[in-house]
């Protein structure tokens, strides 16, 4: 709750985004209004180098080349005969001049800046020029009686030159000046601009000043709502621990008080009294769980690890449960993979709430069949930090049952990672159960991993992923005994689940294992011990070799529940009853006073 009332009041992250768009909005504009600039003055240049370079120029220095080769002809006598190509060298620099203005960028620069009267002009001057050409060849031949016409066309093309020139140019002055006037509205709408951003840039920036002071206000009183929600938090949490701390001696006193007494006391039978007992222990669970909630939910839960038996402690737990596993005849198996220490350092308290819940979870959803605790080292990589002397491991608790599977709603809800969302608590309380949050939230303090599997009719499988520690002071060998010589045992039942954790209990033993299969292959086997939980399986035959092997020294296991006739089923006679939850330690106890003794 306190995660999400944080969320709630922090700032949103839009106006994070918000604020960022204003200072690109900013750099933007700054850039935008440089290039404009730029852009218009490299414009301006550009124009105008353009029209002087490649018309005004090029037409003076057509008028140029003519002056020059009109003075080249006046002066040419007989002493600069022969010419050897001398006159026609000037003439192709002057008609190169006119090929430039005729053709080319220049040439339409040309047609386009000047009217119709330019190119006109241009082409008489051409077709003049071209006429010089044909007289041009009999001076280079050495008669010089053509320069006299030649220097009178030239004289008479002057005006025509000049006035191209004169057109030339005004044409260029009329295109540049429009292009100044052009630029300098362009420059006049680039200044609006500039002072349209400036002002929107002042507007923003009054807006980031006066948002940034908002923030700062909101900022603040979020800081005094976070902490008076959590000295709300505080208080219901001294408010349900003082509950507790009245509560929970009159539930301990009834829990402490003897059945025989309690029934006498009150006129009930003992069943009543071992009710109220179960009802005090329940209720008792329950607040405890209320307490760890709250605590978590204040962030004031602290884990207490302490180094105990971890064989002990599953036996405790376990046989809590029996009572809830009569009424519908469901068994209970527990194993403990010897690969694991017997001392280890740990939150049993916490642990023991997991797995009481996880339980409780699997009998609520299985109505007939089998329940196993299956704890075993765990593939997940341990923490890396480490205490002292002592190692860190992963070991892995995995509860399975046999029953009819989790709804979709709720294996939907647990899929959805609650642990990620922003208001964990509450979708985790109103989506999967008090108890299966509470399993969560645990683990995920503890540091471990909680994962499931469910299948329709098939069953479901939890299993939580916790780190531990071994202490290296308190290292104690597992006191199982173990026959000296293999033995072979039978099962009766039609539970493979059940049968493979049995299989697993007794291979702890030395005792191999198998199934009962129909047919006569088992008669002539040497049997050492055998477990019924399913008489109907025996037949007859199987009834007589039963008999066999107990006379040859076998025991005999079957559930104490079955409504068996010892008059019908004589192999009972010496046998012995079993009850479940059935545990390592039980196990192994009946095996040894029995092994042992014969």
């Amino acid at each position: 709750m306190l995660t999400r009332f944080m969320q709630k009041l922090s700032p949103p992250k839009l106006q994070h985004w918000y604020l960022y768009g204003l200072a690109t909005f900013f750099i933007s504009t700054l850039l935008l209004s440089f290039s404009l600039v730029i852009y218009s003055s490299d414009g301006s240049q550009a124009t105008k180098q353009r029209i002087y370079e490649d018309s005004l120029w090029n037409s003076l220095q057509f008028q140029l080349q003519s002056y020059r080769f009109l003075n080249y002809l006046v002066q040419l006598d007989k002493n600069d005969l022969p010419l050897n190509g001398a006159a026609y060298a000037q003439y192709d620099l002057l008609m190169s001049r006119v090929d430039l203005l005729r053709n080319g960028e220049v040439g339409y620069l040309i047609r386009g800046l000047t009217g119709g009267r330019t190119v006109r002009l241009l082409n008489i001057i051409t077709g003049e020029l071209e006429l010089i050409s044909l007289n041009l060849s009999k001076i280079e031949e050495g008669d010089l009686s053509y320069l006299n016409d030649m220097t009178t066309r030239l004289k008479r093309l002057d005006n025509q030159v000049n006035e191209f020139t004169v057109l030339v140019s005004q044409g260029t002055n009329k295109y540049i000046a429009r292009q100044r006037r052009a630029l300098g509205d362009n420059l006049e709408r680039v200044r609006i601009l500039m002072v349209c951003f400036l002002a929107s840039l002042f507007l923003l920036c009054f807006c980031i000043v006066k948002g940034l002071s908002v923030f700062r206000k909101n900022q603040k009183k979020n800081q005094q709502l976070v902490q008076e929600v959590q000295d709300i938090h505080d208080e219901k949490a001294k408010i349900l621990a003082l509950v507790v701390q009245e509560t929970r001696p009159q539930i301990q006193a009834l829990l402490g008080q003897p059945s025989s007494s309690a029934g006498k006391s009150n006129g009930s039978s003992p069943t009543f009294s071992t009710n109220v007992k179960e009802s005090a222990n329940e209720l008792l669970h329950t607040i405890n769980m209320f307490s760890d909630l709250v605590l978590m939910d204040a962030q004031k839960l602290n884990l207490v690890t302490t180094t105990e038996s971890l064989q002990k402690n599953l036996d405790d737990y376990v046989h809590i449960f029996a009572h809830k596993l009569q009424p519908k005849g469901l068994k209970l198996v527990s194993y403990i993979d010897p690969a694991l220490p017997s001392m280890i350092n740990l939150d049993f308290k916490r642990i023991k709430e997991i797995l009481l819940e996880l339980l409780q979870n699997a009998i609520s959803h299985t109505s007939k069949g089998s329940i196993s605790i299956h704890v075993r080292p765990s593939s997940l990589a341990p923490p890396q930090n480490s205490n002292g002397g002592n190692r860190f491991a992963m070991l892995q608790i995995a509860i399975k049952d046999t029953g009819f599977g989790l709804e979709n709603s709720l294996q939907k809800h647990l899929r959805s990672s609650p642990l990620t969302q922003n208001d964990q608590h509450s979708i985790l309380q109103s989506d999967i159960g008090l108890g299966l949050s509470l399993c969560y939230q645990l683990v995920h303090l503890m540091g471990g991993d909680i994962h499931f599997s469910s299948e329709p009719n098939t069953g479901t499988e939890f299993w939580v992923d916790i780190p531990y520690e071994t202490d290296q002071e308190h290292t104690e060998e597992r006191e199982t005994f173990v026959c000296s010589l293999q033995k072979r045992a039978l099962i009766f039942t039609k539970d493979m689940h059940l049968a493979q954790f049995l299989r697993m209990q007794l291979g702890d033993l030395n005792i191999e294992a198998g199934y009962y299969s129909e047919g006569p292959h088992h008669e002539e086997e040497e049997i050492d011990l055998v477990i019924i939980t399913e008489p109907d399986l025996i037949s007859p035959e199987t009834e007589a070799s039963i008999l066999q092997w107990q006379k040859n020294g076998a025991l005999v296991l079957y559930d104490h529940l079955l409504e068996l006739d010892a008059e019908h089923c004589p192999y009972l006679a010496s046998a012995q009853s079993i009850t479940f939850p059935l545990t390592q330690s039980q196990l192994n106890i009946r095996i040894r006073h029995f092994f042992q003794r014969s």
